[in-house]
């Protein structure tokens, strides 16, 4: 229900995109220490560079957030996600990430 292509019936809440399956179970669990779990949907890309133009209707309409790992490929991982939404007729509310540099650097 979360996932719905329809901008109208998308929800509200915002859409984190993690890399990796681990990744995804970590957050959940931060989500739900917090009390916050309810507040957010959370899906898991199988690995940086694996996110499927099919999937960019799961976007459609919402604020998502990519917290990818930082590193190379992770960044690459971004950049390829961001890429395909701009060559897309499909749009997300905003598309938001991790500034690394700015957080270690």
């Amino acid at each position: 229900d979360s996932l719905s292509t329809d901008a109208k019936t998308a929800s509200n809440k915002p859409l984190y995109v993690t890399e990796g399956f681990f990744d995804t179970l970590i957050f959940d669990h931060i989500l739900r220490c917090e009390r916050q779990r309810s507040k957010a949907d959370l899906v898991g890309c199988p690995g940086a560079g694996q996110f499927k133009r099919d999937w960019l209707k799961y976007l459609q309409g919402r604020n998502v957030y990519l917290l990818f790992d930082n590193d190379q490929s992770g960044l690459d991982g971004m950049r390829r996600i961001v890429k395909l939404v701009e060559q897309s007729t499909i749009k997300p509310k905003s598309i938001n990430f991790i500034a690394w540099n700015k957080i270690h650097g």
